[in-house]
């Protein structure tokens, strides 16, 4: 009975927007006796814009840092595969902010425990898409590919849930080159999907639903 009671207000909480952590904070609990009983909730887009202004107007916020940037300029004659997961991961979502920028998108981080690294919409606009940032490896073949595949704990990982994000975006740190999905085009593929040339910078995709 406990446990239940325990599991309703940890749902509720989930429902009016709160984090993991906030809900452990709140409950006195840990993290992982949350995320077991909200496995299967999700903060919905408008409530994570919320949390994340609301963080913003505390100075709060966390992003990728400016150093971030400049760090991967002096790394930048080094071979690719000798940089760290990391720094690949933080010169994918550099480029793809500068990118966004350039489009005059209002683009603000994702959260922690949720799959998704950015939400983007048009300034004063109210549609929201949410994104992904990856970066690409070298496949087999030689072509950059993108994984589509997130950890599921424990050293474990699994494919992205359909619904997880709205676009997928893989960027090649060699030719400096980002590459664009829709949710539905990566729907018939399982872990990784090759780079080509209808999706080579293709930001018409996420215009397209931010009207």
């Amino acid at each position: 009975m406990a446990n239940k009671k325990l599991r309703a207000t940890i749902l509720g909480l989930r429902q009016d927007g709160c984090s993991y952590g906030e809900i452990a904070k709140k409950l006195e609990i840990s993290k992982s006796h949350v995320a077991y009983y909200a496995k299967d909730t999700k903060l919905t887009p408008l409530q994570i814009l919320a949390k994340l202004r609301a963080a913003a107007s505390k100075g709060g916020r966390a992003e990728w840092k400016p150093d971030c940037i400049s760090n991967m300029f002096k790394l930048f004659g080094a071979r690719v595969d000798a940089l760290s997961s990391t720094s690949k991961g933080r010169a994918a979502e550099a480029a793809v902010r500068f990118r966004l920028s350039m489009l005059n998108l209002e683009v603000l981080g994702g959260t922690g425990g949720e799959s998704i690294d950015f939400l983007v919409m048009c300034p004063h606009g109210q549609r929201i898409i949410r994104l992904q940032v990856r970066w690409a490896y070298k496949g087999p073949s030689g072509a950059p590919r993108v994984r589509l595949r997130c950890s599921a704990g424990r050293g474990k990982e699994k494919r992205f849930e359909p619904d997880s994000f709205d676009i997928l975006t893989g960027y090649d740190l060699i030719t400096d080159s980002v590459y664009v999905w829709s949710a539905k085009e990566l729907l018939e593929h399982k872990t990784t999907i090759t780079v080509c040339a209808f999706a080579h910078e293709a930001w018409s995709k996420l215009l397209n639903l931010l009207e």
